[in-house]
């Protein structure tokens, strides 16, 4: 048997069944019941031997039973039966007596025969050779509706089987077992197995947990396969041991005050690890910021450079700008002088402009069509006349080859009467008629010829009035181009015109505006000079800040590194301790305060089932009572030897 098979059973033994104790009565009724089986796990008769242990010596003793035909198997006492009470003459002396049984068995067998994997029948296997598998499966029939945790379940009475046989090794080798012991002692082998029929539903332990055996199962390597008899015992009972289940409540108790326990620990771990993280997190936050600050000094002293050298640049820009604001005052006056005749050109461009745009576009008021139109009108006229020549050529391709398919025809009909003159053998008709069909032939040749040559010119026609198309797409479109370039030129001069009557005017203030500017830029080339001075003090300022941000970012880093290091180990302190709740404590929490509580629940049911179990027939209730059986399974013989084994 399995390690977790032993385990359950230690478990059963140590948490379920009561003792049976013998109350004090006036007598006890211990009953065997044996169970002939064939080799298919079929009962076929059921005896019943029952004792009755009269201990206080009583001279009348009063049972109860249902066998039939029963007898005393151990003395010459008389009974009287009536019904189902039997009463017997005991004069102070113990009973034995045994009847015959007709009722189902609590527990019944079937067994199953594979030969190489196959199965085969009892009667089939004797004798035969091969591997050979034997299952002896057993089934509780004695089932019970009880309650657990207010829920109604289907429990079995705790019956457990254990089957013996043994096997002959100069027939049988290699023989294994399972669920069953094995013992070896040079000649034969001898198994003993175990099943507890219905243990696995009434605890409702899955059996990918653990398997609770209702068979056992044989295999080995035969050269002639017999079987002897399989005897199998079969009890209510598996511990005789008083167990209390009162120290289990105490064990519960304990198990809730440590997982509480647990539970203030990790807690305790988590505000640890939340501390710490808040601290880590507001020290990385000031190193964030002493970061930040090192940063900004150290541009600001960078960009700073670039501001002092603006500075010195604006300062010498400044006289740059002076010069040059006299230079443009200057220009500005010439400009404003030559800009008297100016007005009177560009009116004079407006002018022609306007006139070659209304060249361009259609007279509304005179009805007559402008340069635009008459291209597009002209563009459709050489569309309408390719049009017409490609008909006319079409006409005569057309016409050519009707004339070529007469004339064709006409041949046919000459060669057909030539054919017909050669049988009359008319010579003169016939070069005659020859001549006109050689005449139609090379009229035939002319004919293609002007077909060929058609085609050929409305190819190139076709090619021509692509190209003709697209010449006419461009012109078009050129002219549609040239159309809007004039037009808004004509509305650029139009503006022009009208800007440049005010534009002397406008010049002559830029040159007081000009005059302004040299006289303000003079005043600026002072400040310039003055904060290029005061540029150089804070460059120095902004050198010593840098050093000094230098010395408080290595103190940060050092403090962020610590609070980083507190803080890691309390994340893994924190971690450990769920951990440890999760795999461990939770679960031996959850499996004492689920499973173990179920499975001692199912035992204490198990325990009451077990003791109300105590008779196969019938009992008094005022007598106690003890029940067991034994199954006595056919052996499997070669005929020859059956007999005398019977």
């Amino acid at each position: 048997m399995n390690k977790k098979l032993t385990k359950l059973t230690s478990t059963l033994l140590l948490t379920t069944m009561l003792a049976y104790t013998t109350p004090i009565l006036a007598f006890t009724k211990e009953e065997t019941v044996y169970s002939k089986i064939n080799t298919k796990g079929e009962n076929y008769e059921t005896i019943v031997s029952t004792h009755l242990n009269n201990k206080n010596e009583e001279q009348i003793l009063n049972d109860l039973t249902d066998l039939i035909n029963i007898e005393n198997t151990n003395g010459d006492e008389d009974f009287k039966l009536d019904g189902e009470n039997i009463i017997w003459n005991a004069n102070g002396s113990d009973i034995y007596y045994q009847g015959e049984s007709k009722k189902e068995l609590p527990v019944e067998c079937n067994i199953k025969y594979e030969l190489d994997g196959e199965e085969i029948e009892a009667s089939e296997i004797v004798g035969k050779s091969g591997k050979v598998k034997i299952t002896i499966e057993y089934k509780n029939n004695d089932s019970h509706t009880v309650t657990i945790n207010g829920k109604k379940q289907t429990m079995y009475t705790p019956f457990t089987a254990i089957a013996m046989s043994y096997f002959d090794n100069s027939q049988n080798k290699n023989i294994e077992a399972k669920n069953a012991k094995i013992i070896n002692d040079g000649t034969k082998t001898i198994i003993a197995g175990i099943a507890m029929p219905g243990m696995q539903e009434s605890l409702n332990i899955s059996n990918k947990q653990i398997e609770i055996p209702n068979k056992v199962e044989i295999a080995m390597e035969t050269s002639k396969f017999e079987q002897n008899n399989i005897i199998t015992f079969i009890t209510p009972k598996i511990l005789d041991e008083n167990i209390s289940f009162d120290k289990l409540n105490s064990l519960y108790k304990k198990v809730d005050e440590m997982q509480v326990a647990s539970k203030q620990i990790e807690e305790g771990a988590n505000t640890l690890k939340e501390g710490t993280t808040e601290f880590s997190k507001k020290t990385q936050e000031f190193n964030n910021g002493m970061k930040q600050f090192e940063a900004g000094t150290n541009k600001a002293s960078n960009s700073y450079k670039e501001i002092d050298n603006g500075i010195n640049q604006v300062t010498k820009g400044s006289k740059d700008l002076k010069t040059g604001s006299i230079e443009l005052n200057n220009g500005l006056t010439a400009l404003s002088n030559g800009l008297s005749e100016m007005p009177e050109n560009i009116e004079k461009l407006y002018k022609g402009s306007s006139a070659v745009l209304a060249g361009l576009n259609d007279n509304k008021e005179t009805n007559e069509a402008g340069l635009v139109t008459g291209v597009n009108a002209l563009a459709g006229s050489l569309n309408d006349t390719i049009s017409n020549l490609e008909n006319s050529l079409t006409t005569m391709k057309t016409s050519c080859e009707e004339g070529a398919t007469k004339l064709k025809q006409a041949n046919n009909a000459l060669n057909s009467v030539i054919s017909t003159l050669n049988a009359e053998t008319q010579s003169v008709q016939i070069e005659t008629l020859k001549q006109i069909v050689k005449q139609n032939e090379e009229a035939i040749k002319e004919y293609n010829i002007k077909i060929q040559y058609i085609n050929t010119q409305l190819k190139e026609l076709n090619t021509k009035k692509i190209e003709g198309k697209e010449n006419i797409s461009k012109i078009t479109t050129g002219m549609e181009e040239v159309q809007n370039g004039v037009s808004e030129l004509t509305n650029g001069l139009g503006k022009l015109n009208t800007a440049s009557s005010t534009l002397p005017e406008n010049v002559n203030k830029l040159v007081q505006g000009s005059k302004k500017l040299a006289n303000g830029t003079e005043e600026l080339n002072k400040g310039t000079t003055t904060l290029s001075a005061g540029s150089k003090q804070i460059m120095q300022g902004l050198n010593t800040l840098k050093e000094s941000s230098k010395v408080l970012i290595n103190g940060s880093n050092a403090l962020t590194q610590g609070a980083q290091t507190i803080n890691n180990g309390s994340i893994e302190l924190a971690q450990g301790i769920t951990t440890f709740n999760q795999e461990a404590i939770n679960k031996i929490c959850s499996y004492i305060n689920s499973n173990i509580k179920e499975i001692a629940v199912r035992a204490e049911k198990l325990q009451e089932l077990s003791k109300q179990y105590v008779s196969f027939t019938k009992a008094n209730e005022n007598t106690a009572k003890e029940v067991k059986f034994i199954l006595i399974t056919d052996s499997i013989k070669m005929k020859e030897e059956k007999s005398e084994n019977e």
